[in-house]
């Protein structure tokens, strides 16, 4: 398992988005990696809206396949998307602005 450990080199929770009193915060996160390449990554976010603050799980499974230092991501709902293995206990994820870092 990896732990999502930091979101653009800060610390967690983390402050993503902000308009007003309105926020979105990356609390944790795990990467799932199975011996039978199936996966399991899930981020817990926090929402602020209106006053209201709930807590949200972002999960995403499917198979997982290792190219080079390249691990591929093919979603059950047929979307795909990768990270990058250091070669041993890190993966590091860049998606639409930041970068999350996971450490084994």
């Amino acid at each position: 398992m990896y732990a999502l450990l930091t979101v653009d080199g800060q610390p967690l929770p983390f402050l993503y988005l902000q308009i007003g009193e309105d926020k979105v915060e990356f609390l944790d996160g795990t990467v799932h990696l199975n011996a039978d390449k199936t996966f399991i990554d899930a981020t817990t976010l926090r929402i602020t809206e209106l006053g209201v603050v709930t807590t949200e799980v972002d999960q995403a499974d499917g198979f997982w396949e290792l190219s080079g230092s390249t691990v591929n991501f093919i979603q059950s709902d047929l979307g795909a998307y990768s990270m990058v293995w250091d070669g041993s206990d890190r993966l590091t994820q860049v998606v639409e602005g930041p970068t999350l870092i996971y450490q084994k």
